[in-house]
């Protein structure tokens, strides 16, 4: 409804905080939390060494963790969540190029930023990242991509053009919004396509965490016919 906007990729990824503290004899602490408050570091191989690398004593950032890999016809394409879910398991059938994309920055060298509005802040996080551009990093950084929409002309052509390249969808954001802490942001609008796949029930696992809950259906498998039959 309020003009410009900023429109940003929206990734099918896994939302992860990259925070970097270093102490006066220079040691320093790394780690990825989710929005679910655990560590993941250890589950993304090489995400420490990158992290390591950031310009900054202490800094958080936040981003999304996704991938990229090749179809059955050798095109690579933007992996699903639980594409990327099975790569940090060990359980991907196909190689999957992990990435970071950085969206905000909300912490630096003893600053609180996150009262300063969307368009400072990426300020700060393009110069925190443009030292490691190109660098050979064993988990790739890169911002977010986005553009600025002056109209909602604009936000159809980009969701089309992020849609065509195999991403989810987009997310706009206000430029002159803080950045909300411990809620999601009213601001922050996503807009992505509803897909209505006709699914086939094909096993089911009773829960028997709870007394209350015995007898009833705790997960399910569920079948997807390809467009090739398979």
């Amino acid at each position: 409804k309020s003009y410009p906007t900023w429109v940003e990729r929206k990734y099918d990824g896994i939302r992860l905080m990259l925070h970097k503290s270093t102490d006066a004899r220079g040691s320093v602490l790394c780690a990825a939390y989710t929005r679910g408050r655990r560590d993941w570091m250890e589950l993304v191989l090489g995400l420490r060494q990158t992290i390591e690398l950031f310009g900054a004593r202490s800094v958080i950032v936040d981003g999304e963790l996704y991938g990229l890999v090749a179809d059955h016809e050798g095109v690579v394409r933007p992996a699903t969540v639980y594409e990327v879910y099975g790569r940090l398991q060990g359980e991907a059938r196909r190689p999957i190029n992990l990435k970071y994309a950085a969206f905000d920055v909300v912490y630096l060298n003893g600053h609180d930023l996150t009262s300063l509005p969307l368009t400072v802040r990426r300020q700060y996080l393009q110069a925190l990242l443009a030292p490691l551009t190109g660098l050979p990093l064993p988990v790739p950084l890169e911002m977010a991509e986005g553009q600025l929409a002056e109209s909602k002309d604009d936000v159809n052509r980009l969701y089309h053009h992020f849609r065509a390249q195999g991403y989810e969808g987009i997310i706009t954001k206000a430029l002159d919004g803080p950045y909300l802490l411990a809620t999601r942001d009213p601001a922050w609008r996503k807009r992505k396509p509803e897909e209505t796949p006709d699914l086939v029930l094909h096993a089911g696992v009773l829960a028997d965490t709870t007394k209350d809950r015995a007898g009833v259906v705790g997960s399910a498998g569920l079948g997807l016919r390809r467009a090739n039959g398979a």
